[in-house]
C-alpha cells in the first residue's frame, strides 16, 4: 500500500503577502511542489488527513 500526503503550509508576511506552498509526497518522497505568493487572504486551510484514499466508482 501506498502512503500518500498532500501538505499545505501558508504564512503571512509583515508586508501582507501570503506565501502558498503545496507538496504531495507518496511513499514519503516528493512527487510535486509548488509555490506562490498572493494579495489576496486565502480561504481556510483544513489540517493534515494522513492515508487518504478517495473512492473511485
Amino acid at each position: 500500500m501506498t502512503d500518500t500526503e498532500i501538505t499545505i503550509v501558508c504564512k503571512e508576511g509583515e508586508d501582507h503577502i501570503t506565501d502558498i506552498s503545496l507538496t504531495a509526497e507518496r511513499n514519503y518522497t516528493p512527487i510535486f511542489t509548488e509555490a506562490f505568493s498572493t494579495q489576496e487572504k486565502p480561504l481556510s486551510v483544513y489540517p493534515k488527513i494522513r492515508n487518504y484514499h478517495p473512492i473511485h466508482d
